[in-house]
């Protein structure tokens, strides 16, 4: 059975602590610090973390021309019907929020979801009609609604932003 023995040598000028196992081995000393210092690589990363966190903290969501966005098929109503107005919903580009896809809902019915610079394309009859877009629960889970008439043939864009601190919203637009 190997027996360690640990002994303690406090120095005034170097508070430095030395542990002596068994074997006669040293263990690197180690400084005794107060909790509240930081190591010269902690520091670098914690600045670098620090630029990073207010790089992203302006960041909020870009808009995406409609002919730029990837096209995602749509849960219901993807079909034209003769007489039936479109509605066009698509999610802005950029990093806020990536990791969570929007799901999209239409008169209370889930349609479909979008990741960034994505659309859905449905037809709805004529109308007044609500759309609403809510962010995965491990983007916040927020959730944004707005009401619009759509009449016979006509075409409704809207937008999907993720905002600042997990925030969405949906609204109409004209990119």
């Amino acid at each position: 059975m190997s027996r360690c023995s640990v002994t303690s040598a406090k120095s005034e000028e170097s508070r430095v602590k030395s542990f002596e196992v068994a074997s006669h081995r040293t263990l690197p000393a180690l400084k005794s610090e107060p909790a509240w210092a930081v190591s010269g690589e902690m520091k670098r990363i914690q600045l670098a973390s620090l630029a990073l966190s207010a790089t992203l903290a302006g960041c909020s969501t870009t808009p995406v021309a409609t002919s730029d966005a990837r096209s995602v098929e749509a849960l219901r109503w993807s079909a034209p019907v003769e007489g039936s107005g479109t509605l066009i919903v698509k999610r802005d580009s950029g990093l806020m929020g990536a990791a969570c896809a929007a799901s999209v809902y239409v008169d209370g019915v889930l349609i479909g979801a979008l990741w960034p610079s994505r659309k859905l394309t449905i037809y709805l009859p004529p109308g007044e009609h609500l759309v609403g877009a809510r962010n995965g629960s491990l983007c916040g889970g927020a959730v944004s609604e707005g009401s619009f008439v759509l009449a016979r043939e006509q075409l409704r864009t809207y937008r999907i932003a993720i905002l600042d601190a997990g925030g969405i919203a949906i609204q109409p637009t004209a990119f």
